[in-house]
């Protein structure tokens, strides 16, 4: 059995969770559209795709399938969920189980304001919801709402551009496509959390693994980017097995600031400081 995580991003722990149940010879691929994945650490090899939104992306996914015999789908990223469940016929007939909803229910779970209405007719309770700017304003007056409100992306992701509006006219510049200052604070959001991320993550996995070259590109030859030269190796990059996994305070976690080790089933222990694991693969 093959697993293919798609869309793994920093999830690399959900690939330790199912490693103990696989058999031998079983392996897990994940897939991203940057070699500075965190999670193709915990995976037995990294894949590049396409952009999610190219014609290209279902053809790769399904080329990747049937290439490594991938029985089990799973994926961790909401646009890349939404694209594939219009396919999930297609995917069976490749031979695999696509662990994802179906399309309708994809759809709705995407779209924040259907999510709410479907939800409402259920008989959850659910905050009070609307998509028009006018609508809160007349709401704000009758006491049907207050500020502070969240203003939020119909549908987006991850948190982005999610922000607090205290009065009107930062609810407006917020909410409203058309406002002068919408622009230059999706720009300003965008390229902070962009380059900081991008910083940290290639810093953290250039030091610390250096196997984060095992990454296979899918997209065409002209388009592959050039593979990353690996990273020198740290002294201690063979780490000794041990049967146990350690508890939390026996790991010294001044030497794994962002649980990424911890993540993968390895560590620095306090008593000797050995670079130990307890996770099978890295025997």
């Amino acid at each position: 059995m093959n697993l293919l995580f798609s869309c793994i991003g920093k999830r690399g722990y959900i690939a330790d969770y199912f490693r103990p149940h696989l058999h031998s010879g079983d392996k897990i691929f994940g897939t991203s559209h940057t070699p500075w994945t965190p999670g193709f650490q915990a995976c037995d090899q990294g894949l590049l795709m396409p952009p999610i939104a190219s014609d290209e992306y279902v053809p790769a996914i399904l080329e990747v399938c049937r290439k490594y015999e991938i029985t089990g789908l799973l994926s961790f990223f909401d646009p890349d969920v939404v694209a594939l469940s219009a396919h999930v016929e297609e995917l069976k007939t490749a031979g695999v189980i696509p662990l994802i909803p179906a399309e309708k229910a994809a759809m709705i779970s995407f779209d924040k304001w259907q999510t709410f209405q479907t939800l409402r007719v259920a008989g959850f309770s659910v905050p009070d919801t609307t998509i028009d700017l006018e609508e809160a304003r007349s709401g704000l007056r009758s006491g049907r709402f207050r500020f502070p409100l969240m203003v939020k992306p119909r549908t987006g992701f991850g948190s982005a551009n999610v922000f607090v509006a205290g009065n009107d006219p930062q609810m407006e510049a917020f909410f409203s496509s058309k406002s002068p200052d919408r622009e230059k604070i999706e720009r300003y959001h965008e390229a902070r959390v962009k380059t900081m991320a991008a910083r940290v993550v290639k810093s953290v996995i250039e030091t610390r693994y250096p196997n984060h070259s095992k990454v296979v590109a899918m997209r065409p030859a002209a388009a592959s980017p050039a593979a990353p030269a690996a990273a020198a190796a740290p002294a201690s990059s063979k780490p000794v097995f041990v049967t146990a996994k350690p508890a939390w305070e026996q790991l010294d976690m001044d030497k794994d600031p962002q649980r990424m080790l911890f993540a993968s089933g390895r560590g620095y222990r306090k008593s000797d400081g050995k670079f130990i694991t307890w996770n099978p693969k890295f025997k």
